[in-house]
């Protein structure tokens, strides 16, 4: 696995909020002259440093799901509708995120979003490719799903626009397959159905209903799909440490 730079006691002092705040006098600028790492601060870089969990982390067959509706009329085209959809995600996606002071509320590359799901408590999502037309997310280590999503937007003919959400995962772990073939499957399916037909409503158009389709991949699907997730993981970190 990946060692990350913030170990287990670390992480339990920030939880229970064993961390320096701001006194008029403090030992660690005062004497030492180190500047103390504020929870806020510490909190982010732990959520930083958290690996990807990739496809081939998790258990069961490989997924692939695609939700979409052709939207006419659109006041947008696709870039500038999927510039809308950045900039308004923790408002188009129907799942309760992070409003801490400092916590990204725009999927800019590189941005880790921290989230709240039932019965499950907080996960995050990492943005780990952004095109005019196209912004990947790659799911965190204690997410239910060990994959990617993609939301895209494409022009059509006839002036039609496509709003696309694929999904490329495997469950995380036994107990997330066991929930994703129960009740998880479901209430998941019926977020990314929510998260299309609100982008029709932020597009100022109309479209029918979301249609969906979903199938379990080949093995050579899943080579080719776990390489090319790879790839872009790869390039994320990459580009991470040119803008360090």
């Amino acid at each position: 696995g990946l060692s990350l730079p913030i170990n287990e006691s670390q992480i339990l002092m920030l939880l229970e909020h064993n961390v320096i705040t701001a006194p008029h006098e403090n030992a660690l600028l005062t004497v030492f002259g180190v500047q103390p790492t504020s929870l806020d601060e510490g909190l982010k870089t732990l959520a930083d440093a958290q690996p990807e969990q990739l496809p081939q982390d998790g258990v069961g067959g490989l997924e692939r799901k695609r939700f979409w509706a052709d939207i006419s009329g659109s006041a947008y085209g696709p870039e500038e509708l999927m510039d809308q959809f950045r900039r308004r995600i923790t408002e188009v996606i129907p799942i309760e995120f992070s409003a801490e002071p400092g916590a990204p509320q725009e999927a800019v590359h590189g941005a880790t979003l921290t989230a709240s799901l039932p019965l499950r408590g907080n996960i995050q999502i990492r943005v780990e490719e952004v095109t005019p037309r196209e912004i990947t997310f790659a799911t965190l280590r204690g997410h239910p799903l060990a994959g990617v999503v993609r939301f895209a937007a494409r022009q059509r003919e006839n002036g039609v626009l496509r709003f696309t959400v694929s999904v490329f995962a495997r469950a995380a772990t036994t107990f997330d397959w066991v929930a994703m073939n129960t009740v998880g499957g479901v209430a998941q399916n019926s977020n990314w159905r929510t998260t299309v037909e609100r982008v029709v409503e932020l597009s100022g158009g109309k479209a029918g209903a979301v249609q969906s389709r979903s199938n379990t991949v080949s093995k050579q699907e899943r080579v080719e799909i776990e390489e090319r997730i790879g790839e872009i993981v790869i390039g994320q970190k990459r580009d991470g440490r040119a803008e360090g």
